[in-house]
């Protein structure tokens, strides 16, 4: 865990409609797994399957802190 970020997860199997909104809220194609990075309410970073990676996450969130 990086100290100050929130995370969520969605487990979609039981919560499909929420996660469908989630999809058009921050104009992203659903995948699963899929990591979406949010910042002041707009979408800034998401990747899915095997593009996600720890060092990038944790990278995009130092960018928002800087």
């Amino acid at each position: 865990p990086i100290p100050g970020t929130v995370y969520h997860f969605l487990y979609l199997i039981n919560y499909r409609p929420a996660s469908n909104a989630v999809a058009e809220l921050f104009n992203v194609y659903h995948e699963s797994p899929q990591v979406l990075l949010i910042s002041k309410g707009e979408c800034i970073y998401d990747e899915s399957h095997l593009g996600i990676q720890s060092a990038e996450l944790e990278e995009q969130i130092n960018r928002i802190e800087a």
